[in-house]
């Protein structure tokens, strides 16, 4: 299977705390794929259907966010997260 990803900024202020990384893990659940993170720069990466570990990865403003999927709908779940990521989580 291939894997299909992309890379985007943060630019929310607070970057990913508890609850842009509640909405970010709960619309990753709903996609039939494995969704793993990488915080480009760092060595930290994550599973992007696990809250603990999203919150864990303390995502700060500025920084790049690569999401990779595997898996049947791979593509529309990144899709998905990278316009959640550039709509602030949907904080406002």
């Amino acid at each position: 299977m291939s894997v299909t990803s992309a890379d985007i900024k943060i630019k929310y202020a607070s970057g990913m705390h508890a609850r842009p990384a509640v909405a970010f893990t709960k619309l990753a659940k709903t996609f039939d794929c494995d969704i793993n993170c990488i915080v480009v720069g760092r060595s930290i990466n994550f599973n992007a259907k696990s809250i603990k570990q999203a919150m864990g990865a303390k995502v700060r403003q500025g920084q790049t966010l690569r999401i990779e999927a595997c898996g049947p709908e791979a593509n529309v779940a990144v899709d998905a997260l990278v316009e959640l990521v550039k709509l602030d989580f949907q904080e406002d």
